[in-house]
């Protein structure tokens, strides 16, 4: 019985069979031991351990036992091998698949020319059949005709880049390694540009050696001899015709696909600039990049064709190293569509329309213009929710009514504003609680609102919720205006509305509901139960919520028509045809009847007629020979003028912009402080005691 084999030696495809020395270990060092001997001179020698592989046999020569190894090359250059079929019976070695069409067969790597056309070439390679049209490149000036039964026309020598070609031989230019040039024995030259062959392999199983024009498929693949083509991963049936890129249309012949690919021209620009596209056979050469210079200004640099602002009017161009500048142009003409005013943004040079601030205003008996400017009387006498984010619930403002000791009315009695952690209060004669804490006036600051009096508007506290753009007015008796943002469109709830553009659709409810009613509507809003109503409220009957305000006599009634037709006079004249101004004068006149004699109710109905034709445009001066005027308390060391010019400077301004200072501006009346001196805080100071000076 011979002995385990420990190694096969090689020695040119032969192999001694050798078994291990007694007491030999194992190493990874050339095997020591002994030769196998035998017996039976020619007998072959069976060994367990490879007789699975068909390529080794073993015989007994000149006793002793002798393995050969045979070959199979094709497996190098193959792909696609037949599965079973040897290159001969005895063989271990199976067959390349090659290229079999009706026309013939040919081996794997063949090449032919079409009889006809010897610029149309055949290439059999990993099984498939490639037909081509060859390129031709000629680096002479004037080429002599192909040779006999030749594609490309010659050049009168073998010159190429400078590089002299000794006849016979061929070269490759590094810059494409796919054209080929050859030089005669009778000393002329021929270049073409080669055809890459399709290939049976998938993409992924494809490489391109370096140096190499076209890839080929790694490794080797077995299939079964049968009709139908193998392409990548998909087969095809005999006859059928398929795309396999946008070079390339074949068809299945037999077992053999047979494919036309398209011949790219030459480029004049290296393989590296060389692009492709999906949707185009041929590469493109690459545009060069065209290196431009960039622009440095103040400290900072620009790119090539990036833009740029030196100040807010001032546009620049980087242009290859230049900067040009252009100066923005404005419309001086601009007119806004109704609902929009000019207005200038920040890191803008010129005004742009803009979407006017919504507007609720509270009057009187009250009488309310609520946000999209449906006006309408609620004599409730609790506590209700005026405005709110109902979306966001960035803020809110409450109001409570008080009967006042009227019959039939109710008035405004103070304000409530929430906004983020802050509690703010506005209550009779302009009082002011913050958080719980009484605050003097003419200013208070806080991090995120500011309240003041406002000079320019009869000192009514003027409250404004930076962050979020919102101000509420209040005249310290019952005059209120909220005013918000177009941000907040579609968004508010409460007695002023929705804030949709729409006035029929004002009256919803708290629950959502639309309702005809004023009083349900005013009284879903209301909050805190009746304990916050007023007493004189509880005790109205049923009937006297029915009746209609009258004047006590013809005096009274004169009086107050007297009083309210100042809203009707030369004096607002220049308003009458932007704002009409009957539904304020009856507002006024119902105010005056029951208002107690020693109030001047006619005033909120005129200061709510005076900021509607403020807003439209219209600045009146109303106040002369009136008792609606609020002393004139001015910032210390201030004093009040009746014609007062916006261009106002401060510590937070010391310069105005200089259209608050344009002599087009109208002036107002208001507080200045004496010449040499800026505002701060409610009080003028020198320069030097301000901030940061």
């Amino acid at each position: 019985m011979m002995s385990p084999l420990w190694a096969l030696r090689c020695l040119l495809g032969t192999a001694l069979l050798l078994v291990p020395a007694h007491g030999s270990t194992p190493t990874f060092n050339f095997p020591k031991g002994r030769l196998q001997k035998c017996t039976n001179e020619g007998e072959i020698v069976q060994l367990s351990f490879i007789k699975t592989n068909p390529c080794i046999t073993c015989r007994c020569r000149d006793g002793l036992v002798i393995c050969d190894h045979e070959r199979c090359d094709m497996t190098k250059t193959c792909h696609l091998l037949l599965l079973g079929q040897r290159i001969r019976p005895d063989s271990c070695c199976e067959q390349c698949k090659g290229c079999t069409t009706p026309d013939g067969a040919h081996k794997e790597g063949d090449e032919w020319p079409e009889p006809s056309d010897p610029c149309r070439v055949n290439h059999c390679f990993s099984g498939v059949i490639t037909q081509s049209t060859v390129k031709c490149h000629t680096p002479c000036a004037n080429p002599l005709p192909p040779a006999p039964g030749e594609c490309c026309p010659r050049c009168p020598s073998c010159l190429l880049s400078g590089q002299v070609i000794a006849p016979g031989e061929q070269l490759t230019p590094r810059s494409d390694p796919c054209m080929t040039c050859q030089c005669d024995r009778n000393g002329t030259q021929s270049c073409s540009k080669r055809v890459c062959p399709a290939l049976s392999c998938p993409a992924s199983k494809t490489v391109r050696d370096q140096g190499q024009c076209c890839p080929r498929c790694k490794g080797t693949r077995r299939i079964k001899p049968s009709d139908g083509c193998v392409m990548g991963k998909r087969r095809f049936s005999a006859g059928q015709n398929f795309t396999l890129d946008p070079c390339t249309q074949c068809s299945c012949q037999g077992s053999t696909s047979v494919c036309a690919r398209q011949s790219c021209p030459e480029l004049a620009c290296p393989l590296v600039h060389q692009v492709y596209s999906p949707d185009r056979c041929c590469p493109v050469c690459r545009r060069p990049e065209r290196v431009r210079r960039v622009c440095r200004y103040a400290g900072q640099t620009y790119q090539d064709g990036s833009t740029f602002k030196l100040n807010s009017c001032t546009k620049c161009v980087c242009n290859d190293g230049q900067i040009d500048c252009e100066l923005e142009r404005c419309d001086r003409n601009m007119t806004c569509p109704p609902g929009h005013h000019a207005a200038k943004l920040t890191g803008q040079c010129c005004e742009q329309c803009v979407e006017d601030d919504a507007v609720c205003t509270v009057f009187g008996d009250p009488h309310y213009n609520t946000f999209d400017g449906k006006i309408y009387n609620y004599q409730g006498t609790c506590k209700y929710v005026l405005a709110k984010d109902c979306a966001d619930r960035s803020f809110s403002v409450r109001v409570n009514n008080d009967a006042r000791k009227s019959r039939f009315f109710s008035w405004t009695r103070s304000v409530s504003i929430k906004a983020g952690g802050l509690r703010i209060s506005l209550r009779q004669k302009g009082r002011v609680k913050v958080n719980g804490r009484f605050e003097e006036l003419p200013f208070v600051e806080m991090d995120h609102a500011i309240i003041y009096q406002d000079p320019t508007d009869n000192f009514n506290v003027v409250l404004k919720l930076v962050a979020i753009g919102v101000r509420v007015t209040w005249d310290g008796d019952s005059f209120l205006q909220v005013k918000v943002p177009p941000s907040y469109k579609n968004k508010m709830c409460g007695l002023c509305g929705n804030y949709n553009g729409v006035r029929s659709d004002d009256f919803t409810t708290k629950r959502g509901k639309r309702v005809r009613s004023a009083r349900r509507f005013g009284r879903s809003w209301r909050i805190g139960g009746r304990s916050q109503c007023s007493a004189d409220s509880r005790r109205k009957s049923r009937k006297n919520r029915k009746r209609q305000p009258s004047c006590k006599d013809r005096a009274s009634r004169a009086n107050a028509v007297r009083q309210c037709n100042r809203l009707k006079s030369p004096l607002f004249a220049g308003c009458h045809a932007k704002v009409h101004p009957a539904s304020y004068f009856k507002s006024c006149v119902q105010d005056m009847c029951e208002c107690d004699h020693k109030r001047s109710c006619y005033c909120e109905a005129m200061t709510a007629y005076a900021h509607d034709c403020q807003r439209k445009g219209v600045f009146v001066d109303w106040l002369e020979g009136t008792d609606c005027a609020v002393h004139r308390r001015c910032p210390t060391g201030a004093r009040y003028v009746a014609c007062r010019s916006p261009c106002q400077p401060s510590c937070a301004v010391p310069e105005p912009p200089a259209e608050l200072c344009s002599a087009d501006v109208q002036c107002q009346p208001g507080c200045v402080c004496p010449e040499g001196t800026l505002l701060h805080r409610g009080v003028c100071v020198p320069p030097m005691l301000c901030p940061n000076r």
